[in-house]
């Protein structure tokens, strides 16, 4: 890659699957995610400072994860950045549904509606103290913002803005989720609260789905053929992530 570049990663919206492109694509792209369970905010073990010397490393092309967020980064990078945004709604269920699941913790989603932490999270990701007004101007300034319902035109259309057609594309994406019912049941159950909790985000959502905030992107290539990996191409991948992870704080 010629260009430095980051993802900034917000929890439910097609992280995983973005890793993988990457990583299949650069081995200099690095994943940052220390080991701290709330990834929003000024408490956090990533500084602005450290942002800035992993980026200078000539190991590094790009950065990515839960950890990166725009208020810990130089502005000019955020050209270059880019980020993902879903359905607020189902984001904030998919959320609890992964912590239940994934991570083990045991709460009713009625505790997790009363967690101030997880309500309006995408704009907590965006701005250092939840400002709505900050979010919404940053959104404009980062080089590219997908949205994750339309996740196969706007891969391609990130390939184009991003990265100017040179990433190889290596899969269709699912993007339904494994516990697909269980969500659908929460969502119909808890419909105004869950919304209650997300008004800001669906601020930003909007604006992101919004014709004229798309008009400004422009690409023309078209996905025909997908790339194909093997066991043995994952393996690598898988690898070189564990050892990223234990060496990414000594850059």
């Amino acid at each position: 890659m010629s260009k430095k570049y980051a993802y900034i990663h917000i929890e439910k919206c097609a992280g995983t699957s973005l890793h993988k492109i990457l990583e299949y694509n650069d081995s200099r792209y690095w994943v940052l995610n220390p080991k701290v369970f709330k990834t929003n905010g000024e408490d956090y073990p990533l500084t602005i400072e450290d942002t800035n010397r992993i980026l200078k490393s000539s190991l590094v092309n790009g950065i990515g994860g839960h950890a990166i967020r725009p208020y810990r980064m130089e502005g000019a990078i955020l050209q270059n950045a880019f980020t993902f945004l879903r359905d607020p709604d189902k984001r904030f269920v998919s959320h609890f549904i992964h912590q239940k699941h994934k991570m083990g913790i045991e709460r009713t989603f009625e505790n997790y509606l009363q967690d101030y932490y997880y309500s309006n999270f995408i704009t907590k990701a965006l701005s250092v103290n939840g400002n709505l007004e900050e979010a919404k101007q940053l959104i404009y300034k980062i080089g590219y913002v997908g949205i994750m319902e339309n996740f196969e035109h706007d891969l391609q259309q990130l390939n184009t803005v991003i990265f100017n057609n040179k990433l190889k594309i290596y899969q269709n994406h699912d993007m339904q989720g494994a516990a697909k019912t269980e969500a659908q049941d929460l969502m119909v159950k808890y419909k105004e609260e869950i919304r209650k909790c997300n008004e800001n985000d669906w601020q930003l959502y909007e604006i992101a789905k919004s014709a004229d905030f798309r008009s400004k992107y422009k690409y023309t290539n078209t996905i025909e053929n997908y790339a194909n990996i093997n066991s043995l191409y994952e393996f690598k991948r898988k690898a070189l992530r564990q050892i990223k992870n234990k060496v990414w704080s000594y850059l």
